[in-house]
């Protein structure tokens, strides 16, 4: 009987006391290795270099450099990390788009907090399990019931064939104005159509995960990384979508984040 590898772990940060509070935190994932840490950019690149690690934890701010310099190095390896870029001074890297508008990394804000430690890691699982050697999805500590809840959706409208699926594996939903008919946009980059019965509120009823930010788009909230004037940025594996944002639905979006 197989077993799959631990996927590995690098964490590069210069207080030690954050390395030893996430190394606590990670350590309650069986499917992780830490096999090494750096605190500084120069043992940064040394360590991945030596241990070419499948996650890598990269605080911005280094003593002898800047963590977004050493990710335009880390990206330009082979095979580069899966990079979660963490930082206390979300409004300073923010501002400039610098950091939160790149589509090759996830982040995290200080002082970590454990269920946006657990979605970072669900999003590293599905984006390694699309393109690795990881066959299996180990299954996510302190899940929600909401998140756990599961719709059924016709693949076709003349078959018997149905698809099963997580509210959690669904990033967003957009409106098919040729088709006239609403889809959603799976982790796994899979469309599925739903009936052209269909609507918005139908859609908007599943789950308060979801929320309309446009006439033709429906965003899972857990997915969102930054609102834009005209278009919200997603997490991974949905950094590339264009999901656009309509001013009659900003101030909501807006206001249930803060909320959150």
């Amino acid at each position: 009987m197989s077993h799959e590898l631990p996927s590995t772990v690098t964490i590069v940060d210069d207080d030690p006391r954050a390395v030893e509070r996430l190394t606590e935190m990670l350590a309650a994932y069986s499917d992780l290795s830490i096999v090494s840490s750096a605190a500084n950019a120069a043992g940064a690149i040394a360590t991945i270099e030596q241990h070419h690690p499948d996650l890598l934890f990269l605080d911005i701010d280094l003593p002898d450099g800047n963590g977004l310099e050493l990710l335009s190095a880390i990206n330009e390896m082979d095979e580069p990390p899966y990079t979660v870029m963490y930082t206390a001074y979300y409004d300073k890297y923010a501002s400039d788009g610098k950091l939160f508008h790149r589509g090759e990394h996830d982040y995290l804000l200080k002082p970590i907090d454990i269920r946006e430690l657990d979605k970072t890691i669900q999003r590293f699982r599905y984006t390694t399990a699309a393109g690795s050697h990881i066959s299996s999805i180990h299954p996510l500590p302190d899940t929600t019931s909401d998140t756990d809840t599961r719709i059924v959706v016709a693949l076709t409208q003349v078959t018997a064939e149905m698809r099963v699926m997580h509210i959690s594996d669904i990033g967003f939903f957009r409106y098919n104005s040729k088709r006239k008919l609403w889809e959603a946009i799976t982790r796994d980059n899979t469309v599925v159509t739903l009936k052209k019965t269909t609507s918005a509120t139908d859609i908007l009823n599943l789950s308060s995960k979801f929320i309309q930010t446009h006439q033709s788009y429906i965003v899972n909230i857990d997915y969102v990384l930054l609102i834009g004037k005209s278009k919200v940025n997603l997490f991974a594996p949905f950094q590339n979508a264009e999901v656009m944002v309509g001013r009659i639905y900003l101030k909501n979006l807006q206001n249930r984040l803060h909320f959150l």
